[in-house]
């Protein structure tokens, strides 16, 4: 269950999920824009869209935000990077990632390592199938296939299409790998949801996303263990999800304990939020 109570401690073997929605109070937008750098206000200025202006708005600012709090720093001077395939990071950390869809906003923390998040609106998929063709294995087709079409299925397939892109976003390759090197559970949501990953993606500098895999990838080669030099930890984040949506999280280490945080809806917490300890959101993952 999400509080909205404050930003607890960062501590080590602990992951914050963060929501908030793109489309708040007008006070929070001016709060919000005052955080930004000069270069970001100029390139939110540039954008045609007055939607997309707002949401770029308060995701810069809720990022800025979030992160002085989390390192006791000024917003205003926190400096960011990227790595080659476009990763944004904090230099001397903590490790952060973030998603958005429509009007909502899911932001990943934690002390060290590689965390990557995504979270998806509930919607439509007519081209279901061919999506599917593309980014799912032959057996978690199989696994959607048996499900009856309509929203149990497409229910399904933004599972397993959060999953992926989670921790695509955690490795900081985005699609410059084929989710189709590694399977994970659509259906579940407790525990590891990781069930299978190619052995030589933790070893293949320069990825390759038409590489496919060997003929026995995606049947009979599922059923063996998670390898790789660096263990990935997978993990259902509905309740951190939109409304009817989906939403997951991927971390290069299981975490301890989760905690979820919805961010101020109204101007007047603002001040509040940042000074509280705040109770434990989330809770122990066994």
């Amino acid at each position: 269950m999400a509080t909205e109570h404050g930003l607890p401690p960062l501590v080590p073997g602990t992951l914050l999920l963060l929501t908030a929605e793109l489309d708040p109070d007008p006070g929070i937008v001016a709060f919000l824009e005052g955080l930004l750098s000069p270069e970001e206000r100029d390139r939110v200025a540039r954008l045609r869209l007055p939607h997309i202006r707002r949401r770029t708005l308060a995701t810069r600012g809720w990022i800025r935000w979030v992160l002085g709090l989390a390192t006791a720093s000024d917003p205003h001077r926190l400096i960011f990077r990227t790595r080659p395939r476009g990763k944004p990071f904090l230099q001397g950390g903590p490790a952060f990632n973030l998603a958005h869809t429509g009007d909502h906003l899911v932001l990943a923390l934690a002390t060290e390592g590689e965390v990557g998040v995504d979270a998806e609106e509930p919607r439509s998929l007519p081209d279901l199938e061919a999506l599917a063709r593309r980014v799912f294995t032959s057996t978690e087709r199989d696994e959607l296939g048996a499900l009856p079409p309509g929203p149990e299925r497409t229910g399904a397939f933004l599972r397993g299409w959060t999953r992926k892109e989670a921790l695509l976003k955690a490795m900081g390759v985005g699609l410059a790998l084929s989710p189709r090197h590694f399977s994970v559970d659509l259906i579940g949501s407790e525990g590891q949801l990781l069930r299978w990953i190619d052995p030589d993606v933790n070893h293949t500098p320069d990825l390759d996303p038409g590489r496919e895999l060997g003929p026995a990838a995606g049947g009979a080669e599922e059923g063996r263990r998670i390898s790789g030099s660096r263990p990935w930890f997978l993990m259902d984040a509905l309740v951190a999800a939109p409304p009817g949506g989906a939403a997951a999280v991927a971390w290069d280490q299981q975490p301890r304990q989760v905690d979820v945080i919805r961010l101020p809806s109204d101007p007047s917490a603002l001040h509040g939020f940042g000074r509280e300890g705040g109770p434990n959101g989330g809770g122990m993952v066994e």
